[in-house]
């Protein structure tokens, strides 16, 4: 492998800190989150190409990754693809892959059941580009936690590099793909369908989690920032091992 290709949300970006004002901290609604750190790309020993973008939704990262290995197929460039999972209701993109995120959280059951049908078809895209351009492309937990069973309807088990990076973090999470933290607009979209009570379950898991955020949130392996959900670059020091390992053993394979 020449080369390493890494596309997600803010998780796989790097190190993050809010900046300060006037000896305070800028609450993160006045966008003053800044990259601090480039994160597991300075500890990977690989030549590693990071396109993830702050706020990316999965449908992102799957349209960057098209655009790649559509340029790339041509080439003799030898590459892997490792995509960071994030919050699978954000709706940046989906059109592009005829997909309504809208129409979803109005017909959902229930909010697992809207996180289920959405996740699931970022895998089915994820097996459909691995074997149109064959190329290997791997996952990992980042904001949402991999389903691995569901995840292997489609693909390789063995292409899971981390069903949980907060896992890795605390081994007390409770792996899920409903985040610990929902997207801002899944609420409000909700509200305005009028499915009131996807609110409620909403409200429900922030009340179920609150303990377990709290406590992630004052890792040293998550944001230096107070209550910054990323990991810091002491957790992006840890993914980036658990990558080299992976990468060494399926090498060794």
């Amino acid at each position: 492998m020449n080369q390493l290709v890494i596309v997600g949300d803010s998780w796989s970006c790097g190190e993050w800190i809010h900046q300060r004002r006037f000896g305070e901290w800028i609450h993160q609604s006045d966008k003053s989150l800044k990259l601090n750190h480039p994160g597991m790309t300075e500890y990977l020993p690989y030549k590693t190409l990071n396109l993830s973008k702050g706020g990316a939704s999965n449908w992102q990262s799957l349209y960057s990754m098209f655009n790649l290995m559509n340029q790339r197929q041509h080439t003799d460039g030898d590459y892997a693809i490792i995509v960071f999972q994030s919050d699978p209701t954000r709706s940046r993109q989906a059109d592009q892959f005829d997909v309504d995120v809208k129409s979803f959280i109005k017909t959902a059951d229930s909010l697992l059941n809207l996180y289920v049908k959405l996740t699931e078809i970022f895998y089915m895209k994820i097996a459909m580009f691995a074997k149109q351009f064959d190329v290997p492309i791997y996952i990992s937990g980042g904001l949402s936690d991999v389903d691995e069973s569901l995840f292997s309807l489609y693909n390789n088990k063995e292409n899971i590099i981390c069903t949980s990076w907060i896992k890795l973090l605390d081994q007390q999470h409770r792996p899920s793909i409903i985040p610990l933290q929902f997207d801002s607009d899944l609420f409000k979209t909700a509200k305005e369908l009028d499915r009131l009570d996807l609110c409620d379950e909403i409200a429900e898991y922030n009340d179920n989690n609150f303990v377990e955020f709290t406590t992630v949130v004052g890792l040293d392996t998550f944001g230096p920032s107070f209550c910054d959900f990323h990991p810091s670059r002491q957790g992006h020091k840890i993914m980036a091992e658990h990558i080299t390992n992976f990468i060494e053993t399926q090498s060794n394979a």
